[in-house]
Protein backbone atom coordinates (compact mmCIF):
# COMPACT_ATOMS: atom_id res chain seq x y z
CA UNK A 1 0.00 0.00 0.00
CA UNK A 2 1.19 3.50 -0.82
CA UNK A 3 2.27 5.65 2.14
CA UNK A 4 2.07 9.45 2.28
CA UNK A 5 4.00 11.57 4.78
CA UNK A 6 3.62 15.30 5.38
CA UNK A 7 6.83 16.93 6.58
CA UNK A 8 6.98 19.61 9.28
CA UNK A 9 10.49 19.37 10.69
CA UNK A 10 11.82 22.88 9.98
CA UNK A 11 11.74 26.14 11.89
CA UNK A 12 9.55 28.17 9.52
CA UNK A 13 12.03 31.04 9.29
CA UNK A 14 9.96 32.99 6.75
CA UNK A 15 7.17 33.42 9.31
CA UNK A 16 9.24 34.48 12.32
CA UNK A 17 7.82 37.61 13.88
CA UNK A 18 4.37 37.02 12.32
CA UNK A 19 2.07 35.86 15.09
CA UNK A 20 2.90 33.23 17.68
CA UNK A 21 1.96 30.02 15.89
CA UNK A 22 4.42 27.70 14.19
CA UNK A 23 4.34 27.81 10.38
CA UNK A 24 2.36 24.57 9.81
CA UNK A 25 -0.33 25.83 12.23
CA UNK A 26 -0.79 29.29 10.73
CA UNK A 27 -4.46 29.67 9.86
CA UNK A 28 -5.40 30.11 6.21
CA UNK A 29 -9.11 30.59 5.48
CA UNK A 30 -10.05 28.81 8.69
CA UNK A 31 -7.73 25.80 8.34
CA UNK A 32 -4.14 25.35 9.46
CA UNK A 33 -1.50 25.40 6.75
CA UNK A 34 -0.67 21.70 7.16
CA UNK A 35 -4.36 20.84 7.09
CA UNK A 36 -4.59 22.35 3.59
CA UNK A 37 -1.65 20.19 2.52
CA UNK A 38 -3.40 17.14 3.97
CA UNK A 39 -6.66 17.97 2.18
CA UNK A 40 -4.82 17.98 -1.13
CA UNK A 41 -2.98 14.76 -0.32
CA UNK A 42 -6.20 12.95 0.64
CA UNK A 43 -7.75 13.83 -2.71
CA UNK A 44 -4.58 13.01 -4.67
CA UNK A 45 -3.68 9.67 -3.05
CA UNK A 46 -6.92 7.91 -2.01
CA UNK A 47 -6.55 4.59 -0.26
CA UNK A 48 -3.09 5.43 1.09
CA UNK A 49 -1.81 5.38 4.66
CA UNK A 50 -0.99 8.87 5.96
CA UNK A 51 1.75 9.99 8.34
CA UNK A 52 2.92 13.27 9.89
CA UNK A 53 6.62 13.93 10.62
CA UNK A 54 7.17 16.96 12.86
CA UNK A 55 9.86 18.47 15.04
CA UNK A 56 9.78 18.15 18.83
CA UNK A 57 7.17 20.32 20.50
CA UNK A 58 5.12 20.58 17.32
CA UNK A 59 3.94 17.02 16.65
CA UNK A 60 1.33 17.10 19.43
CA UNK A 61 0.01 20.51 18.35
CA UNK A 62 -0.34 19.34 14.76
CA UNK A 63 -2.11 16.20 15.96
CA UNK A 64 -4.68 18.32 17.82
CA UNK A 65 -5.28 20.45 14.72
CA UNK A 66 -5.73 17.52 12.34
CA UNK A 67 -7.80 15.31 14.64
CA UNK A 68 -10.49 18.00 14.87
CA UNK A 69 -11.14 17.65 11.12
CA UNK A 70 -9.97 14.10 10.39
CA UNK A 71 -10.19 12.01 13.56
CA UNK A 72 -8.19 8.76 13.52
CA UNK A 73 -7.21 9.35 9.88
CA UNK A 74 -3.44 9.61 10.41
CA UNK A 75 -1.65 6.27 10.81
CA UNK A 76 1.16 7.73 12.92
CA UNK A 77 2.50 11.06 14.17
CA UNK A 78 6.29 10.89 14.35
CA UNK A 79 8.49 13.25 16.38
CA UNK A 80 11.74 13.68 14.42
CA UNK A 81 13.56 15.53 17.21
CA UNK A 82 14.90 19.07 17.03
CA UNK A 83 14.49 21.20 13.91
CA UNK A 84 16.14 19.55 10.92
CA UNK A 85 18.39 21.00 8.24
CA UNK A 86 15.73 20.54 5.56
CA UNK A 87 13.01 18.30 4.16
CA UNK A 88 15.45 15.53 3.19
CA UNK A 89 16.70 15.19 6.75
CA UNK A 90 13.13 15.32 8.09
CA UNK A 91 12.11 12.49 5.75
CA UNK A 92 15.16 10.41 6.64
CA UNK A 93 14.57 10.83 10.38
CA UNK A 94 10.93 9.94 9.92
CA UNK A 95 11.85 6.70 8.17
CA UNK A 96 14.38 5.93 10.90
CA UNK A 97 11.95 6.63 13.74
CA UNK A 98 8.56 5.43 12.50
CA UNK A 99 7.21 2.22 13.98
CA UNK A 100 4.53 1.73 11.34
CA UNK A 101 6.00 2.71 7.99
CA UNK A 102 6.82 -0.10 5.55
CA UNK A 103 10.26 0.57 4.06
CA UNK A 104 9.65 -1.78 1.13
CA UNK A 105 6.43 -0.04 0.00
CA UNK A 106 5.93 3.10 -2.14
CA UNK A 107 6.23 6.43 -0.34
CA UNK A 108 5.09 9.96 -1.20
CA UNK A 109 6.69 12.91 0.59
CA UNK A 110 4.62 16.13 0.77
CA UNK A 111 5.67 19.62 1.79
CA UNK A 112 3.46 21.10 4.50
CA UNK A 113 3.19 24.54 2.89
CA UNK A 114 1.31 23.87 -0.35
CA UNK A 115 -1.92 22.33 -1.61
CA UNK A 116 -1.47 19.88 -4.49
CA UNK A 117 -4.22 18.13 -6.40
CA UNK A 118 -3.00 15.30 -8.63
CA UNK A 119 -5.36 13.50 -10.98
CA UNK A 120 -4.93 9.73 -11.33
CA UNK A 121 -1.60 9.53 -9.52
CA UNK A 122 0.38 6.31 -9.92
CA UNK A 123 2.70 4.75 -7.28
CA UNK A 124 6.39 4.77 -8.12
CA UNK A 125 9.09 7.34 -8.73
CA UNK A 126 7.54 10.67 -9.67
CA UNK A 127 7.70 14.44 -9.15
CA UNK A 128 4.59 16.61 -9.08
CA UNK A 129 5.08 19.61 -11.34
CA UNK A 130 3.55 23.04 -11.89
CA UNK A 131 4.21 25.96 -14.23
CA UNK A 132 6.18 28.52 -12.24
CA UNK A 133 8.24 31.71 -12.41
CA UNK A 134 8.87 31.72 -8.67
CA UNK A 135 12.68 31.84 -8.22
CA UNK A 136 12.35 30.03 -4.89
CA UNK A 137 11.18 26.82 -6.55
CA UNK A 138 13.17 23.83 -7.76
CA UNK A 139 12.98 23.77 -11.56
CA UNK A 140 12.89 20.69 -13.78
CA UNK A 141 14.48 19.86 -17.11
CA UNK A 142 12.64 16.93 -18.70
CA UNK A 143 12.65 14.86 -21.88
CA UNK A 144 9.90 14.53 -24.49
CA UNK A 145 8.37 11.61 -22.55
CA UNK A 146 7.95 13.74 -19.43
CA UNK A 147 10.74 12.14 -17.43
CA UNK A 148 13.00 14.36 -15.32
CA UNK A 149 16.54 14.86 -16.58
CA UNK A 150 17.89 17.45 -14.12
CA UNK A 151 16.70 19.39 -11.07
CA UNK A 152 17.89 22.92 -10.31
CA UNK A 153 17.11 24.42 -6.90
CA UNK A 154 16.27 28.13 -7.05
CA UNK A 155 17.52 28.44 -10.61
CA UNK A 156 14.89 29.01 -13.27
CA UNK A 157 16.07 26.81 -16.12
CA UNK A 158 12.58 25.93 -17.41
CA UNK A 159 8.91 26.78 -16.99
CA UNK A 160 8.22 23.72 -14.84
CA UNK A 161 8.98 23.38 -11.13
CA UNK A 162 8.41 20.79 -8.43
CA UNK A 163 5.14 21.54 -6.66
CA UNK A 164 6.09 19.86 -3.39
CA UNK A 165 5.39 16.12 -3.75
CA UNK A 166 8.01 13.43 -4.38
CA UNK A 167 7.11 9.80 -5.04
CA UNK A 168 9.50 6.89 -4.39
CA UNK A 169 8.90 3.30 -5.47
CA UNK A 170 10.33 2.12 -2.13
CA UNK A 171 10.98 4.13 1.02
CA UNK A 172 14.23 2.31 1.72
CA UNK A 173 15.70 3.47 -1.62
CA UNK A 174 15.39 7.08 -0.46
CA UNK A 175 17.23 6.15 2.76
CA UNK A 176 20.06 4.51 0.83
CA UNK A 177 20.56 7.54 -1.40
CA UNK A 178 20.23 10.04 1.41
CA UNK A 179 23.22 8.53 3.19
CA UNK A 180 25.44 8.93 0.13
CA UNK A 181 24.15 12.29 -1.14
CA UNK A 182 26.58 15.20 -1.15
CA UNK A 183 24.48 18.19 -0.14
CA UNK A 184 25.86 21.41 -1.61
CA UNK A 185 23.60 23.80 0.32
CA UNK A 186 23.05 24.36 4.03
CA UNK A 187 19.47 23.21 3.57
CA UNK A 188 19.13 19.52 2.75
CA UNK A 189 16.71 19.40 -0.17
CA UNK A 190 14.92 16.23 -1.26
CA UNK A 191 15.75 17.34 -4.80
CA UNK A 192 19.43 16.74 -3.99
CA UNK A 193 18.67 13.09 -3.20
CA UNK A 194 16.55 12.72 -6.34
CA UNK A 195 19.39 14.25 -8.38
CA UNK A 196 21.72 11.50 -7.11
CA UNK A 197 19.15 8.93 -8.20
CA UNK A 198 18.79 10.54 -11.63
CA UNK A 199 22.56 10.39 -12.11
CA UNK A 200 22.36 6.65 -11.45
CA UNK A 201 19.75 6.23 -14.16
CA UNK A 202 16.70 5.94 -11.90
CA UNK A 203 13.74 7.50 -13.70
CA UNK A 204 11.23 9.96 -12.24
CA UNK A 205 8.03 10.70 -14.14
CA UNK A 206 6.52 14.20 -14.00
CA UNK A 207 2.91 14.32 -12.81
CA UNK A 208 1.21 17.64 -13.50
CA UNK A 209 -1.02 19.19 -10.86
CA UNK A 210 -4.65 19.86 -11.77
CA UNK A 211 -4.74 22.47 -9.00
CA UNK A 212 -2.02 24.00 -6.84
CA UNK A 213 -1.76 26.68 -4.16
CA UNK A 214 1.46 27.76 -2.49
CA UNK A 215 1.30 28.76 1.19
CA UNK A 216 5.05 29.02 1.66
CA UNK A 217 5.46 32.74 2.40
CA UNK A 218 3.36 35.47 4.07
CA UNK A 219 3.13 37.20 0.68
CA UNK A 220 1.73 34.10 -1.01
CA UNK A 221 -0.86 33.63 1.71
CA UNK A 222 -1.97 37.28 1.59
CA UNK A 223 -2.53 37.06 -2.18
CA UNK A 224 -3.99 33.53 -2.17
CA UNK A 225 -6.59 32.74 -4.82
CA UNK A 226 -9.91 32.14 -3.05
CA UNK A 227 -10.50 29.22 -5.42
CA UNK A 228 -8.86 27.17 -2.70
CA UNK A 229 -12.12 27.47 -0.75
CA UNK A 230 -13.63 24.97 -3.20
CA UNK A 231 -11.69 22.32 -1.26
CA UNK A 232 -12.96 23.12 2.23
Amino acid sequence: MQQVVLLAGGTGERFKGIGTRAKPLIEVFGSSQILWALKGARLSYPGSRFFIAARSGLAKEIEKSIELSFPRFITEYVDVGNSTAGAAETLYKFLESSRRVDLSSPLVSCDNDCFNLIQESQPGNFLTAVHSVNPGHCFILSDKNNYALELHEKSQVSAMAISGNYGFSEAKVFMDYYTKSKFQAKERFISSVVSEMLRDGIKFKLQNTSDYFSLGTPEEISSLNKRILNYL
